[in-house]
């Protein structure tokens, strides 16, 4: 199966020669500005496919990089081909991409068959590091002049997915007090819902946070929430959600995602975070809620517990027993808006994926996952 994404001139030739070798399951054929790429591979990376076709020329160079690693992240095993029209080793965008194990290069100019030179690279095997080491040579011996940072910043959009371990156990109240916390360090923030149960709505007004001009959507500071509206059925929620979700994505530093009670239907969604949270209870009887998401999610690198208002006891013993590493112990928050009594394990949770001020010469930044 394979997807593709390619400037205009070269689509024709391009699926001429795709069609006669596999399905095409995803195709963008236009020049893309930053917001248009990042949301091309956005949708791509809910795709299976086994090879995409990528045009350099399908958008700026940076802007590609950066939604191409973002993809790398959800979609490791794809193999991506790169037609790269009236490029030399060198050129700063081939060789980062190179970079993020991209070794399948085709240049040539505009004029080029790339319908031949295309067939020429599917019909061998996946290149090595080997074949494209002349494209990132050059990058790797340019010259790096010191320069002052001042903070380091993570790339692209950050996703925070919230889901709890069963229904009931908090998981929009411990969404709610994440995005606040994140807005409070002047960060512009989107907040979302896809739960089968619906509460933001609710909690928001209950919370008394104010209306947005625009119909369905609160806002208090950096903070916008943007919840399920009570109207929507079961059978909406999710073209509902993820048509919320693109007008979010790109306008928003970081996106924190409610995604109820966690199941194989979330998963993806889940794990493809830069930041999962499993909002947990520290209750004896409700440790089987756990075991059940362990088995979901235990392997993902991503997944962060949180516990929301065990006895230190229990929580000590729980983590133990499950082996569980990466915890949180979460006191109760009665104004999820203004989490102070949580701030300091908030910002401990969440130390991974927001900017850290360095204020130190070097070329050193710390790249997040998206």
């Amino acid at each position: 199966m394979y997807a593709i994404i390619v400037a205009p001139s070269r689509e024709e030739q391009v699926q001429a020669v795709v069609q006669k070798l596999g399905d095409i399951v995803f195709l963008e054929s236009e020049k893309m500005d930053s917001s248009g790429i990042k949301s091309a591979f956005h949708s791509l990376s809910r795709v299976m496919a086994d090879t995409l076709i990528l045009d350099v020329d399908a958008a700026p160079g940076k802007d590609l990089v950066d939604a191409v690693k973002g993809y790398r992240i959800a979609r490791p095993q794809t193999r991506i081909v790169l037609l790269a029209p009236g490029r030399e080793p060198g050129d700063d965008t081939i060789a980062r991409l190179v970079g993020l194990g991209i070794y399948d290069i085709k240049s040539g100019n505009e004029e080029s068959d790339w319908a031949q030179l295309l067939d020429e690279i599917l019909q061998t095997p996946p290149a090595t590091f080997a074949a494209a080491a002349r494209w990132h040579m050059s990058y790797d011996r340019e010259p790096k002049n010191e320069q002052l940072v001042i903070e380091r910043h993570p790339i692209g959009t950050v996703t925070i997915s919230v889901a709890g371990a069963a229904q009931g156990i908090g998981c929009t109240h411990t969404a709610l007090a994440i995005a606040s916390h994140v807005a409070s360090k002047n960060i512009k923030v989107a907040l979302l819902e896809f739960c089968q149960r619906p509460s933001l709505h609710y909690l928001a007004n209950v919370l008394n946070v104010r209306g947005d001009e625009t119909p369905g959507k609160y806002r208090m500071g950096n903070l916008h929430i943007f919840p399920i509206g009570p109207d929507v059925g079961p059978e909406e929620l999710e073209r509902t959600y993820y048509q919320k979700q693109q007008q979010v994505y790109g306008k928003y530093e970081y996106v924190v995602v409610d995604l109820g009670e966690l199941n194989r239907s979330k998963l993806s969604d889940f794990s493809r975070s830069s930041l999962a949270v499993t909002v947990a209870s520290g209750a004896p009887w409700r440790w089987l809620d756990l075991l059940s998401v362990l088995s979901l999610c235990g392997e993902e690198d991503n997944v962060s517990f949180v516990f929301a208002a065990p006895s230190e006891k229990n929580f000590k013993r729980l983590i133990k027993e499950a082996g569980i590493e990466t915890a949180c112990l979460l006191p109760y928050i009665p104004d999820p808006l203004r989490p102070a009594e949580a701030d300091e394990i908030l910002q401990k949770l969440l130390a991974g994926i927001l900017p850290d001020n360095i204020g130190r010469k070097g070329l050193s930044f710390k790249l997040f996952k998206r």
